[in-house]
């Protein structure tokens, strides 16, 4: 039996390897202050994140267990997740997990690099939800290919459940090598050159929300998005967009579409220590209108992603209309 303690959590194995055991938590805490835009000025700290995680591996690597758990604000599960393992590339994964649509959700978030996804990202991911999954990584990870069915009642949002399951697909071609889903992949140094283009999309039949004294009435929605990953030296790049269209059948017959794109740099100045990043985002979406958003970021990493601070400038600003300011300071602590 092996007890081990340090940055990655606490792990307990047997000593062959055959199961193991592993308890981590990520916690957040972060101050935001905003101001412009005719809205009042704000100034506010929480505790956006509180997640105590149990990892567990079974028969080598033939199934592994991941159960996450939301403690800040209203306590939830958030992933309850068994990973089965068909042959060597072939996984199935069943249960309440993250819905594999857009890189840079599938982040674990302690590697992100902004303290959050960011406007375009917040509007056509899915979340969490319960479903199965197939995933494959032939030729040693220069494709990867997932197929997923879910209940089609997101996790994060949903208040009414939704009248069809969630069918999905996402498939990405990593031409020079497989690129890992981290946006701080330089803390380990230097990068070779890798690339990765991804194409996803999903659908399913909605409960459109009623307008005004209007009845409940039916959508189709069918959302698709592409990303780009690029990363060498102490640099990268991610570059991703998505359209969305909604026909609404019932009571009456109408498309709706939305549309978003951004990119995302960032360079570490002082290597494993100082990182710059931006984001510039567009979303154009239904009644709402177009809206832009100009970030800018400064990560300091003390002992890599386990104890980093990250400041964020954002300006967020709808057509026509004025910037809205906030500056986010944000502490993470992940062992």
């Amino acid at each position: 039996m092996k007890v081990d303690a340090g940055l990655d959590g606490v792990s307990v194995e047997r000593g062959d390897g055959a199961f193991g055991i592993k308890l981590d938590a990520l916690v957040r805490v972060r101050h935001v202050g905003s101001f412009g835009a005719d809205a009042p000025s704000r100034s506010e700290f929480s505790v956006p994140m509180a997640r105590p995680a149990l990892h567990a591996h079974l028969w080598g690597d033939r199934a592994r267990v991941f159960l996450q758990a939301e403690l800040a604000g209203e306590a939830r599960l958030l992933d309850a997740k068994l990973t089965l393992k068909l042959v060597d590339g072939l996984w199935l994964e069943l249960g309440q997990m993250m819905v594999p649509f857009t890189r840079a959700f599938l982040t674990p978030v302690p590697k992100v690099q902004l303290p959050d996804f960011g406007l375009v990202n917040d509007a056509f991911r899915v979340g969490r939800d319960i479903g199965v999954a197939l995933h494959g990584e032939p030729r040693r990870g220069l494709l990867e290919l997932t197929f997923g069915v879910y209940s089609g009642d997101p996790f994060k949002l949903a208040e009414r459940p939704n009248p069809s399951p969630m069918v999905l697909a996402r498939v990405v071609v990593n031409p020079l090598g497989r690129v890992d889903y981290s946006q701080t992949s330089s803390l380990d140094g230097d990068r070779p050159l890798r690339v990765a283009l991804g194409a996803n999309a999903y659908t399913h039949v909605a409960t459109a929300p009623a307008e005004g004294d209007g009845p409940e009435g039916l959508e189709r929605l069918v959302t698709a998005g592409g990303d780009l990953a690029l990363e060498g030296w102490r640099a990268n790049l991610l570059v991703e967009g998505f359209w969305r269209r909604a026909w609404a059948r019932a009571p009456i017959v109408e498309t709706r579409d939305s549309w978003g794109v951004y990119a995302q740099p960032g360079v570490f100045v002082w290597a494993r220590h100082l990182e710059l990043v931006a984001r510039v985002g567009l979303l154009d979406q239904p009644i709402v209108g177009r809206e832009r958003a100009y970030e800018g970021g400064l990560n300091g990493y003390v002992l890599g992603n386990h104890l980093k601070l990250q400041l964020r400038y954002r300006c967020a600003r709808p057509t026509g209309g004025a910037c809205r300011h906030s500056l986010t300071s944000q502490l993470q602590v992940w062992f």
